[in-house]
């Protein structure tokens, strides 16, 4: 009985981890800040997508690279499966350097944006994001605390 127990529960995680692997794409992000991303689809729950990004920024001397990671949350738009909302949040970790310094940020964001599946393995996107950051140091006006704030147009591949 035991034997059973374990083996059907050792076939039921292999499955979903499976499943859920096929489901997960990776994407590009054009915008402020550029960059890539990875989702897992479902990776939380139904309808809770976890999505890992790193980006870059440059802005006027200073640069910006970072990563986020964002609990996101789908929602199809009436009875098209294909075009859905998205929006949830999550936390960055930035690196900022420029005018011969470097600082750290650490910061919450949240993020909405929507998506519209061209066929099964590609999809476009579009979101924004708006939050807080602490920062170490003083970098042209990245001190202490303050916001942040970015938009992305981008697209997905399933893998």
């Amino acid at each position: 009985m035991k034997k059973s127990l374990l083996f059907a529960l050792t076939l039921a995680s292999v499955s979903a981890v499976s499943s859920s692997a096929l489901a997960d794409s990776f994407g590009i992000r054009l915008g402020a800040p550029l960059g890539v991303q990875y989702t897992i689809d479902n990776g939380l729950g139904r309808n809770q997508d976890l999505r890992i990004a790193g980006y870059v920024s440059p802005f006027y001397g200073v640069l910006i690279a970072g990563v986020q990671g964002d609990l996101l949350m789908d929602r199809p738009l009436g009875d098209n499966r294909d075009l859905s909302l998205f929006y949830g949040g999550g936390a960055h970790l930035d690196v900022v350097s420029g005018y011969g310094a470097t600082a750290f940020g650490l910061g919450v964001q949240g993020t909405g944006g929507i998506s519209y599946q061209l066929d099964r393995s590609i999809s476009l996107f579009a979101d924004v994001s708006l939050g807080v950051n602490f920062y170490t140091g003083n970098i042209a006006g990245y001190t202490g605390f303050g916001p942040s704030y970015g938009g992305a147009i981008g697209i997905n591949f399933k893998l």
